[in-house]
């Protein structure tokens, strides 16, 4: 379910992208990658390194990161970005 509905979310902000981009309005999605959560609270050290290993970068998402990528979306300096998925995640393989 998890998967199908990220799908859904990302053909959804393409579509709107397509559809309302000619009113000046953008769509876009930032898929982050695994981070301390509160939903991720529960896990193992075990289980989040085995997590983290699957990543380029071999470590956890920053939230900040995360967070300055939506804001820089938000802003004019991405004024020709619309449509994309933007995975912010740590090179996540």
């Amino acid at each position: 379910m998890y998967a199908a509905s990220k799908a859904a979310i990302e053909a959804f902000s393409k579509t709107l992208a397509r559809e309302w981009g000619s009113k000046g309005i953008r769509s876009n999605c930032v898929v982050p990658g695994f981070m301390e959560t509160a939903i991720s609270a529960n896990l193992t050290e075990d289980q989040k390194e085995r997590i983290y290993q699957r990543t380029s970068l071999k470590k956890e998402t920053d939230i900040s990161s995360v967070a300055s990528t939506v804001l820089f979306l938000l802003s004019d300096k991405a004024k020709s970005i619309t449509g994309a998925v933007v995975h912010v995640d740590n090179g996540t393989i």
